[in-house]
């Protein structure tokens, strides 16, 4: 008897479920067949090997970051947006800031979201010698707190977690932000 078709979107999508619903390091191949049904093979020929799914899983998930237009404000709070975005996506996803710490995500998406904040820095005139630290200091805070809500979710509920936890990562993003438009970055 032949297993039943399945697509390489029908994978991608049992596959965010897996990593969102138990985590991105249990997402095996017996645990994406076990979600779909199906044996190794028919994953198989779609993707040569897991870490292709997971690629895709972990490009699809920052593809879906909000890169906010002019209408948001000046280039500080279409950053903070865009964080925020950043925060609110990777959250949902145990083990994705860690893995993404690991292995940066080189996709489509990636490249996206690299470009975006490269242009918005360099149209809002900040100074070239600045980008650099300003996006460094950024990404370090928010990859510490996204580690940090990873490792706090074994000892808390999850949805109390997140709703102090986004509460905290504002603050401290809206504090470092201010700092850098006070000294006119």
């Amino acid at each position: 008897m032949r297993a039943p078709a399945v697509s390489r979107e029908q994978i991608i999508a049992a596959a965010d479920a897996v990593a969102r619903r138990d985590g991105l390091d249990r997402l095996t191949a017996r645990a994406l067949c076990a979600e779909l049904r199906l044996t190794p093979p028919a994953i198989y020929r779609h993707f040569a090997t897991m870490e292709l799914i997971v690629d895709q899983v972990v490009d699809d998930v920052i593809g879906r970051v909000d890169l906010p237009g002019p209408e948001v404000g000046d280039w500080a709070d279409r950053l903070r947006a865009c964080f925020l975005s950043v925060h609110d996506v990777i959250t949902d996803y145990p083990g994705l800031a860690a893995r993404m710490g690991r292995h940066l995500p080189y996709g489509p998406s990636g490249a996206r979201n690299a470009r975006f904040l490269h242009d918005l820095l360099a149209t809002a005139g900040v100074a070239d010698e600045n980008r650099q630290k300003i996006l460094y200091a950024v990404f370090v805070y928010v990859w510490g707190h996204l580690l940090a809500a990873d490792a706090a979710a074994v000892l808390l509920d999850f949805n109390a977690r997140a709703a102090h936890g986004r509460e905290q990562f504002l603050w401290g993003l809206d504090h470092l932000l201010d700092s850098f438009r006070r000294l006119g970055a």
